[in-house]
């Protein structure tokens, strides 16, 4: 079936990788501040998720919130 995941190809990139119509991208990464992670959809709209070294999580649509 056509848009099934097994039929997208991963494309490894610097800081990430494209599979299908996502892009995941590494924004940040630092020992004190944690990670965060770009989601970015082939539409345009994009979901930043941040992980403390504590390992709690924050979910934003705009970078800026990601503190």
């Amino acid at each position: 079936m056509a848009g099934e995941p097994s039929d997208y190809s991963c494309i490894e990139t610097r800081y990430g990788f494209d599979w299908g119509p996502a892009s995941v991208t590494r924004v940040v990464s630092d020992p004190k501040a944690g990670v965060v992670i770009s989601i970015s959809s082939a539409k345009g709209k994009t979901v930043y998720v941040r992980v403390t070294p504590s390992g709690l999580t924050r979910v934003s649509t705009d970078p800026r919130v990601i503190k």
